[in-house]
């Protein structure tokens, strides 16, 4: 299982990494693991890898204070390695 890491700064910032992948989702990438707010006291998201994103996404454009990874196009289709990561 990938480790959880520690929370963001503040709600503002996760709701900003939140919105990025999302968006990124919503266009053509896939999320290999994480893609989701963590709910409890603190603001944690889900450490998260992304793959296919699209090179225009706004998630290649901004900076992401958060725990959020590209793998690249089609980079981790093997399952052995999702499993690891998982």
């Amino acid at each position: 299982m990938v480790g959880e890491g520690g929370p963001l700064i503040d709600d503002s910032q996760r709701e900003k990494v939140s919105k990025l992948v999302e968006y990124a989702l919503d266009k053509v990438a896939e999320a290999l693991v994480g893609a989701e707010k963590r709910e409890g006291v603190a603001y944690f998201y889900r450490p998260t890898i992304l793959n296919d994103v699209s090179p225009n996404s706004n998630l290649l454009k901004e900076e992401i204070v958060g725990p959020v990874a590209r793998a690249g196009t089609k980079a981790l289709t093997n399952t052995s390695k999702l499993s690891a990561l998982r």
